[in-house]
């Protein structure tokens, strides 16, 4: 008999990253994990709720040790999203250095589609932007930063004016940054 545990009560959804700063020309750092997908579900988990991710993320993202204690489900890919953050006098400028695979609806659990809090956070368009249609939550929060991100060959990014369409439900809290 195989025992399976209750889904998550706060699930959070978007590629798991790298970011690799360089300060006023100075060293770059190392690759330093992040994603809002993962500071979500840390943030989720430190206030007691059951805590999913569903991401894609390549085999060199160290999952196990930064999101100890929350479900991860992890759609393969060859790369994890690294990003290049240049600070200069407190401006940042960010250069694409690799993306991650495109997460589907097929890398959502069907136990997984009535959450408390759907927490979705896009960071390269990898995922579409009806995937609110998926579930059922109580409560659906939205950071859309990469659905308004674009970047050129050489990967430097910048920010379309406008989100593109959605379509079906609705989402219950959007957040922008000022430069979004």
């Amino acid at each position: 008999m195989t025992l399976t545990s209750p889904p998550p009560n706060f699930i959070s959804m978007g590629h798991l990253t790298f970011d690799v700063n360089i300060v006023d020309n100075g060293t770059p750092s190392s690759h330093i994990p992040g994603g809002a997908a993962a500071y979500s579900a840390l943030t989720a988990q430190k206030h007691g709720l059951s805590t999913g991710v569903i991401t894609s993320v390549g085999d060199d993202y160290p999952v196990q040790q930064i999101l100890s204690g929350v479900d991860v489900r992890v759609t393969d890919s060859e790369h994890t999203a690294t990003f290049a953050n240049y600070y200069d006098a407190g401006d940042r400028t960010q250069v694409l250095m690799a993306s991650g695979s495109r997460i589907t609806q097929s890398a959502v659990p069907p136990n997984w589609t009535r959450p408390d809090v759907l927490f979705v956070s896009p960071l390269l368009h990898e995922l579409p932007t009806d995937c609110v249609n998926w579930f059922e939550p109580k409560l659906s929060c939205l950071v859309p930063s990469g659905w308004l991100r674009r970047w050129a060959q050489d990967g430097a990014i910048n920010h379309a004016d406008t989100l593109p369409p959605f379509r079906g439900k609705k989402w219950d809290v959007i957040v922008v940054s000022d430069a979004e």
